[in-house]
């Protein structure tokens, strides 16, 4: 996690900048790939905490989180409450899993299909 946190400090191109949260490398790894062929730049965290890290360090445009991890889940909807609210995909391996996710937060359920998750970016940075 320190190496992705340190590739981060290098200057960002003026784009939408996604920050993925996934507990799980594989899959992390998996959605960054997704979404950096999408076009946007894309920074990875582990954990809500390292999410919070980078944060603070970044403007992010977009959080694609794991809707999975009660940490995770809490945090993307503790700053959707904010006064200026971050725009939140989330992903989950539970069809049911809608507990806890807003319905303005667009859920998808994992493996998703690229042209689904490129319409989920778009239609939450909308609006």
């Amino acid at each position: 996690m320190q190496a992705e946190l340190e590739a981060q400090d290098q200057a960002w191109p003026a784009r939408c900048t996604v920050l993925v949260v996934d507990r799980y490398q594989p899959s992390r790894q998996s959605i960054c790939s997704s979404i950096a062929e999408l076009g946007y730049d894309v920074i990875a965290a582990a954990t809500a905490d390292d999410a919070r890290a980078t944060m603070a360090r970044w403007v992010i445009d977009l959080i694609v989180a794991d809707a999975d991890d009660d940490a995770i889940r809490g945090m993307v909807e503790e700053l959707r409450g904010h006064r200026t609210p971050i725009r939140a995909v989330m992903l989950t391996t539970l069809a049911d899993h809608r507990a806890g996710v807003t319905a303005a937060t667009p859920l998808l359920e994992k493996p998703m299909h690229l042209d689904a998750l490129a319409d989920a970016i778009a239609s939450a940075l909308a609006g």
